[in-house]
């Protein structure tokens, strides 16, 4: 699930043409000064320097023709590479989410699950302000290797974790690598398609999810009945870097990638140009990519987050002296980060300055809005599948793997309706206006006296927002910028997207910790109330009741009611959700960039 509600990172950038081409100058179509010029007959590549149209002699026809076969060539085994990377990755996402809350009850730590996704969630998020600009800087080839490292590591770390700190850590350098592959192979995705395919396309590049809906409970299934997890990760700390190579060697393989490293004029190497330049990269690192705003902004959310998500608020601070101190860190955060982006602001062309754009900055607090629902409807799902309506850990994955394909299908209807008729506000208000029945009827739904075929229904009906405002939300923030601000705008989105989803699971996670164990203490036997706090901490010791009997329907009624408060939660983020669609300006994607291609 995850998987599939954070691949939204898509990239383009558009190359520039030369100032001896006699047709090079920009012409302005109707909406705010986006500029379309003429056709760039350029193939794509996955690259972070722009491209430029020189004056071509006749000699060079000959070349420039092989190197067109030869780029062409590359683009459809880039494309191939893409999709095998998007599917390995979506297959350890789907099963380590289908066995995480079994993992984390390993170590009693089941009301910590999502808990466990908040840090990485936010630090997922912020990354990818600073990666649009140190690709640019270093090249996208060599941050895709950078980044399968840090899976890799995460991977490893995982497989021999030996307590839940360790564990948490490593789950988090996972999904990080997983959110940051994401974002770099949507760049390769956006590089081949003009703004106005580029929704049926990303749609498209979902069907690996859409295949592993049905292989990762399978796969989960089998490694729960052997009882070990860790090759969960293990196995894929070897398979994710074996099958990314054939990808990294293409592109750098790329002939016009080779073209301008071999003709870039090489710089002496003295000791002082090598410090400059070093310099000069860190400068852009930490300000002109805004990596201490990136850090300001996520320590903050990190700090208001957390103790939320621990309970602080059903605690004296004299219990919880450290929860309270973070709290009070986050909150005087916000105002140094407000001062640190004035500051950029005034100076230099900062990320923050596309939200001044009112589609811009509804998609981003909408889409904050949606993924905060979302997850506050999802992030005990599992747990309750199993422990209320007693479904295997491959049933529970089918079930709730309803949404997925329900997503799939409507973000594939999505894209074919923006690629015919252009338009996407209409189908964005439809779809968040919608969200309000399927997700009240969640309150409904979600009861013992339920069959897992109404769940199905509404999981299918939960589908139709989740597929269509994961492409409107992209297309909305790339339409009503010019191209060379896309990749900001994108990232932007990404940003908003990963703090909703954390913020949903910090609500999910505090209702848990605040409900479940009162709830427990009050409705299980006399007898048993001793063992409530194990009960409370462990997934296995939940489902180890039979059916039936006094202790489980004890269980299940405190399911039933924290349910109730999750869905109502959900619910509540919604209304704003719908406000800020109302904000987007519904451009023709049709009439956009006409005879322009889009080249990083």
């Amino acid at each position: 699930m995850r998987g599939y509600r954070q691949s939204l990172g898509r990239i383009a950038e558009v190359s520039e043409t030369s100032a001896a081409d006699p047709d090079s100058h920009a012409r302005k179509t109707p909406h705010h000064g986006i500029e379309s010029g003429p056709a760039v007959h350029f193939a794509d590549q996955l690259d972070g320097e722009s491209s430029r149209v020189g004056e071509k002699q006749p000699a060079e026809g000959l070349r420039n023709a092989n190197n067109n076969r030869a780029c062409i060539w590359t683009r459809r085994r880039v494309t191939l590479a893409i999709f095998i990377v998007y599917y390995l990755t979506s297959l350890q996402l789907q099963i380590s989410n289908h066995l995480i809350v079994h993992t984390m009850s390993t170590f009693g730590k089941h009301h910590l699950t999502a808990t466990n996704g908040i840090v990485a969630s936010i630090i997922g998020a912020v990354i990818k302000l600073p990666m649009s600009k140190v690709g640019n800087t270093w090249g996208r080839v060599e941050l895709f290797v950078a980044v399968v490292l840090v899976t890799v590591f995460g991977l490893l770390l995982a497989a021999v974790a030996k307590n839940v700190t360790l564990f948490m850590v490593a789950q988090t350098l996972c999904w990080i690598g997983y959110d940051a592959i994401s974002y770099i192979l949507g760049i390769g995705l956006a590089d081949i398609t003009s703004i106005k395919d580029r929704g049926w396309l990303f749609a498209v590049s979902n069907l690996p999810h859409l295949i592993n809906t049905f292989v990762g409970p399978i796969a989960a299934q089998s490694l729960h009945k052997r009882g070990n997890w860790r090759w969960a990760y293990g196995a894929f700390a070897v398979i994710l870097p074996l099958f990314s190579l054939p990808l990294a060697a293409t592109l750098f393989d790329d002939p016009r990638r080779l073209a301008q490293t071999t003709h870039k004029p090489r710089e002496p190497s003295e000791p002082l140009k090598r410090r400059q330049k070093a310099w000069r990269v860190a400068r852009s690192l930490l300000v002109e990519s805004d990596v201490i705003g990136g850090i300001l902004l996520g320590a903050s959310f990190a700090m208001l987050l957390l103790p939320l998500s621990f309970g602080v608020f059903s605690q004296k601070p004299s219990k919880s002296p450290r929860l309270a101190f973070m709290l009070a860190l986050g909150v005087c955060l916000l105002p140094i980060l407000g001062l640190w982006e004035r500051h950029q602001l005034k100076t230099r062309n900062v990320a923050l300055r596309g939200l001044i754009n009112p589609t811009i900055l509804g998609a981003c607090i909408a889409s904050a809005a949606l993924f905060a629902s979302f997850y506050c409807l999802d992030s005990y799902f599992l747990s309750y599948l199993q422990v209320v309506h007693n479904l295997t850990v491959s049933r529970a994955g089918y079930v709730h793997n309803v949404y997925i394909v329900g997503s799939c299908f409507f973000a594939l209807c999505t894209g074919i309706s923006i690629r015919l008729n252009g338009k996407y506000t209409t189908l964005a208000l439809a779809a968040t206006a919608f969200d309000f029945l399927a997700t009240g009827l969640t309150i409904i739904i979600r009861q013992p006296n339920k069959t897992p075929w109404h769940i199905i229904a509404n999981q299918l009906l939960l589908s139709f927002p989740g597929g269509t405002m994961g492409i409107c939300g992209t297309i909305a923030v790339m339409a009503v910028v010019e191209t060379s601000e896309v990749p900001i705008s994108l990232a932007l989105f990404s940003l908003f997207a990963g703090l909703g989803a954390a913020t949903g699971r910090a609500v999910a996670s505090a209702l848990y910790i605040n409900y479940m164990p009162k709830l427990l203490e009050q409705y299980l036997p006399l007898d048993t109330k001793p063992w409530a706090k194990i009960i409370y901490g462990s997934l296995n010791q939940q489902l180890s009741y039979p059916m039936g009997s006094a202790v489980r329907h004890a269980i299940i009624r405190a399911y039933e009611e924290f349910m109730r408060h999750t869905c109502i939660a959900g619910l509540g983020f919604l209304p704003l959700a719908l406000l800020l669609v109302a904000l987007w300006e519904n451009v023709n994607v049709n009439e956009l960039q006409e005879g322009r291609r889009i080249v990083v």
